[in-house]
């Protein structure tokens, strides 16, 4: 398994790279373009679940169409998500599997705009 960590510290951007929970190797993004970056993602493919593969997936193709992920949104989509998924589309009656149906949905909502911004930041 693959994962990528990314360090945004006040001198440059930096990715840590590990293998199989082996530190491999770190990549530079100063100045990174979007190919440097899309590229860096297909090469590795990091992903720890399918929610997270399918989070950076959806990511990466709003980050190439320009999208930004504001705080607001890193903030509080993850939450309308759960209260639309548990309330308004009634999972509260499904029982636990409703929950978790809506907390999983909140939390991919909430990867998918994490990875957003991650991918805005090592472009700037």
């Amino acid at each position: 398994m693959t994962t990528l960590c990314f360090d945004f510290g006040n001198t440059r951007l930096k990715c840590a790279i590990f293998i199989d929970r082996k530190f491999s190797d770190v990549v530079v993004l100063q100045n990174a373009s979007e190919e440097e970056i899309l590229e860096l993602i297909e090469k590795y493919h990091p992903q720890k679940s399918i929610l997270s593969h399918y989070a950076l997936l959806n990511a990466a193709e709003n980050f190439k169409k320009g999208k930004r992920s504001g705080w607001f949104k890193r903030t509080f989509s993850h939450r309308f998500s759960f209260l639309q998924n548990y309330y308004l589309k009634l999972g509260f009656l499904d029982g636990r599997e409703g929950y978790w149906i809506a907390k999983m949905t909140a939390h991919y909502t909430f990867l998918k705009y994490a990875r957003l911004y991650e991918l805005n930041k090592m472009k700037k």
